[in-house]
């Protein structure tokens, strides 16, 4: 959300410049050289100046895509791993939803593929695996302990196999 807003917020309002002329000023109000009230005055006009950008976003910048589990409304925003591509989300929910992001509009919700488990073999241990497919090597697998300190193992028929190096 803080992203968002820092996104939708205007350049002036990021531009170290209007920063130090605040600063200057603020410096003369406590040398006596400027009133507060002036300073105050000339930020009450500008505000709202400022934050149209913002407010009118709020609304449109939600373009208007309902949240497919409560209906509120999606936020479309950019990735950060990925430069020029976007996501769809709500926080509207203990866990956000998100969405990817198709020609500009929400796609359908990715189903997670539930992890495969099985209770680790090392000896008194008590600990699950769990099963990954291999990033390089589509089509084989291998098991991990929830104790890092246990080695990987092998693949066998979606079980635990053979400790690698064992």
């Amino acid at each position: 959300l803080g992203q968002n807003i820092i996104a939708l917020t205007p350049e002036q309002l990021k531009d170290p410049i209007t920063t130090a002329l605040w600063e200057s000023r603020l410096s003369a109000i406590a040398a006596g050289t400027e009133q507060f009230d002036t300073f105050m005055a000339d930020q009450a006009h500008l505000l709202p100046i400022l934050i149209t950008p913002i407010t009118e976003s709020a609304g449109t910048g939600l373009q208007g895509h309902s949240c497919p589990e409560c209906g509120n409304a999606l936020r479309r925003l950019p990735s950060k791993k990925d430069k020029g591509k976007f996501f769809w989300a709500c926080f509207e929910h203990d866990t956000p939803v998100f969405l990817p992001d198709v020609k500009g509009k929400p796609g359908t919700k990715q189903p997670r593929t539930k992890l495969s488990q099985a209770p680790c073999p090392e000896e008194g241990c008590g600990k699950m695996m769990r099963r990954f497919e291999s990033k390089k090597k589509k089509g084989k697998f291998f098991w991990v302990c929830e104790n890092k300190h246990h080695p990987l193992r092998s693949d066998d028929d979606g079980k635990p196999g053979v400790a690698f190096g064992g």
